[in-house]
């Protein structure tokens, strides 16, 4: 479709489209593309353009992802035939207000008052050709309301919780500095299965937590979070394609349907913060061993009253019920990269960040892949085929140098033909 042909990283873009409903059944998927189908998505996103897509288009792109992960979603997605040419993104925006903002009680009522409004002319959108589109996307069996229910996962890692606290600041340096913790929390076991303090709220904290905590507990089904900039960058959503986990965030302003992470976020500041007498002469590595202790021998053993026995009691009783899905550190590791290009120069280096790095002498010329890990960004790796091949070192110009040296001074003893 042309309207994707300003889309950078279209792959990511479409996961982020479906990815709330990766895992549900057939039922929940085709209510929530209905959904989309009604309201529009922005193309490209926060552009202001809204696109109208068919219900079966965004099937299709889930059953692509299914078939060939994030490399399916890259092919082109058929024409739709029979698509009328004169319903355009105004018109389907117009039709979208009247419905919302008006008491429409038939179809009819409907085409009147658009045409009333001057948003359409009866000479260009016929009768016939607004009922196929408004019975297509369900528009007038939309409901302006939510229902929100008390819900509970039935199995470990179907479902984590993930969000970020403020903290206390702390000893850095000479100075305080403010603390952030990183949570992550199992839907049904309600065990912490990630959490690490530091402090800066970005990418880089929620990846430590996230690959340690994939390490130890496996890959989640669900990975639920905010609204916040961290969750909806495309690293985090090519992450989750990368494994195949599907990303759900909240409706804004409605912290309550991520309940379990905020009561465990007041329990670290009812049960937690006291057993501190000074925060401010902590460092962060202290910070974390006293948090890790408590969530060890404290949190995880207490009785839980929502479950009726202890988080590690939960979880160890639930394991044999449900298949843990793991990944080797390898593999892990190259989940977890950033990919930039880099052309190779004629001296076999690359430059990142003002760095000369050394590259073997056949990739002179070629555009190739270099990864980083976003927890450890000063170690770059070699690339090829999404996998590692080796870690790249900064160029050793002393070494070169002796390299060099030692090559020509042999090369003088020899003599010109090679022959003492």
């Amino acid at each position: 479709m042309r309207i994707f042909k300003n889309i950078k990283d279209l792959e990511v873009y479409k996961f982020g489209v479906i990815s709330p409903v990766l895992h549900d059944s057939a039922i929940c998927q085709n209510k929530y593309f209905r959904q989309l189908a009604a309201k529009g998505i922005e193309i490209p996103p926060n552009s202001g353009n809204k696109y109208y897509l068919k219900v079966a288009t965004f099937k299709s792109w889930l059953r692509n992802y299914k078939l060939y992960g994030l490399e399916g979603l890259l092919q082109k997605p058929r024409n739709d035939k029979g698509k009328s040419q004169k319903m355009t993104p105004t018109i389907r925006e117009s039709i979208d207000k009247v419905v919302k903002e008006e008491r429409v009680v038939s179809m009819k009522d409907l085409y009147r008052k658009l045409i009333a409004k001057n948003y359409i002319k009866s000479r260009e959108i016929s009768y016939e050709t607004l009922r196929v589109y408004v019975n297509e996307n369900h528009l007038l069996e939309l409901r302006d309301f939510k229902e929100r229910k008390k819900f509970e996962k039935e199995f470990v890692n179907e479902l984590w919780m993930v969000d970020f606290k403020q903290g206390k600041s702390i000893h850095c340096g000479k100075r305080l500095r403010r603390t952030y913790l990183c949570a992550i929390i199992d839907d049904a076991s309600r065990m912490l299965v990630g959490y690490q303090w530091d402090h800066n709220e970005d990418t880089a904290l929620f990846a430590r937590t996230f690959k340690k905590a994939i390490a130890v507990y496996g890959i989640p089904k669900i990975l639920y979070c905010d609204q916040g900039k961290v969750f909806l960058s495309k690293y985090i959503v090519q992450l989750c394609g990368r494994l195949g986990i599907a990303l759900a965030h909240t409706q804004p302003y409605q912290p309550a349907s991520r309940g379990k992470i905020e009561r465990f976020n007041s329990t670290v500041s009812q049960m937690f913060y006291p057993l501190i007498k000074d925060f401010s002469a902590l460092d962060i590595g202290q910070l974390n061993a006293k948090f890790s202790k408590f969530i060890d021998e404290i949190y995880h053993q207490q009785f839980h009253y929502g479950l009726g026995t202890s988080p590690l009691k939960k979880y160890r009783d639930n394991l044999s019920k449900t298949t843990i899905r793991r990944v080797g550190e390898e593999q892990l590791e190259q989940f977890f990269l950033c990919l930039i290009k880099r052309t190779v120069r004629n001296d076999a280096t690359i430059v990142i960040k003002n760095t000369f790095y050394e590259i073997e002498m056949k990739y002179r010329g070629e555009a190739i892949d270099i990864g980083f890990c976003i927890d450890q960004p000063d170690r770059f790796y070699l690339v090829e085929n999404n996998k590692i091949v080796r870690e790249i070192k900064p160029v050793n110009l002393v070494e070169n140098a002796n390299r060099h040296m030692m090559s020509d001074s042999f090369s003088r003893l020899l003599g010109s033909n090679g022959e003492h």
